[in-house]
């Protein structure tokens, strides 16, 4: 890992006629390069879902920085995102995004106004990891795919708990005034 470390170092701070050869970034740079011209080719409908890998060859060759002419993926999901499924596609993902963090927040103000501190502290700590894992898909797309879906079904969920508790309340208020 150190090791790791002070290979970047050595190539940010050289001067870039100096600059050692680093191929993991020359080859993420690539990566990144291939799925914006794949979404300049193709900007309202992508390449097609799944298509980033086998179409890699083709459009890193154009940038000039391949290090391997093999499939590859892009390392980051929103430029794939963008790449296979183009404006369309990404503005629903975004606004699947959006409309997790809205529900979040949503039911987190629900579990204060319930007294419910502690729902309310753990749907935080859960937008925290929402937004950690989100941060991570810039640099690791797809690691552990699992979790992709898992945080958008919890998400959903803590939304529908939070409508019942709504609900809850409600029907405690009437009771209360009758």
């Amino acid at each position: 890992y150190l090791e790791r470390l002070f290979t970047l170092q050595q190539y940010f701070g050289a001067t870039p006629g100096s600059r050692v050869q680093e191929l993991s970034l020359q080859g993420r740079q690539s990566e990144n390069l291939a799925a914006l011209e794949m979404f300049k080719a193709h900007p309202l409908f992508g390449v097609g879902v799944n298509s980033y890998m086998y179409l890699f060859p083709e459009y890193s060759k154009r940038s000039g920085l391949a290090v391997v002419a093999t499939e590859r993926e892009a390392h980051n999901l929103y430029l794939e995102t963008l790449a296979e499924t183009g404006l369309i596609g990404f503005m629903f993902f975004g606004f699947l995004m959006f409309t997790c963090y809205g529900f979040m927040l949503k039911s987190r103000k629900v579990f204060l106004a319930s007294n419910e501190p502690d729902i309310a502290g753990m749907i935080t700590a859960y937008m925290a990891g929402f937004s950690g894992y989100f941060f991570a898909a810039i640099f690791l797309h797809n690691g552990f795919p699992r979790y992709f879906y898992l945080t958008i079904g919890m998400a959903l969920a803590v939304h529908m708990v939070a409508e019942y508790q709504k609900r809850l309340a409600a029907g405690e208020q009437e009771a209360g005034m009758v």
